[in-house]
């Protein structure tokens, strides 16, 4: 059970970056024109910081580092990048998903572990 959820999970964690990108392009093509230069640096930071995060629970994930990435994917939900509601859900999804693999590979260890 444990690697059909890795598996899905990878999946996860790449469909929730490109609807988050999806959600951040809308976003941006919508707010970008009205918004003044202020508020340019602020959509501008927070897509960055959105975006980064999303994509490095991805390569985390990769590299089955369960716990970074549930912790990268929570940052990414957080960080408002824009009409990405269903990327949102997706990504707080693959938080839960990678937190609950972490929790289940550590106590895995902990029982390969000689005394």
């Amino acid at each position: 059970m444990t690697a059909s959820l890795a598996r899905s999970s990878m999946v996860l964690a790449v469909l929730s970056t490109v609807m988050l990108a999806g959600g951040a392009a809308w976003f941006t093509v919508e707010a970008w024109p009205a918004a003044d230069a202020g508020a340019h640096l602020v959509i501008g930071a927070c897509l960055a910081i959105g975006m980064a995060c999303s994509v490095a629970a991805v390569l985390l994930a990769r590299a089955d580092r369960w716990g970074w990435a549930a912790a990268a994917a929570l940052v990414a939900v957080v960080t408002p990048t824009g009409f990405a509601y269903l990327g949102n859900a997706a990504t707080f999804a693959l938080a839960v998903c990678a937190a609950a693999l972490a929790a289940r590979l550590r106590d895995r260890r902990r029982v390969a572990q000689p005394l």
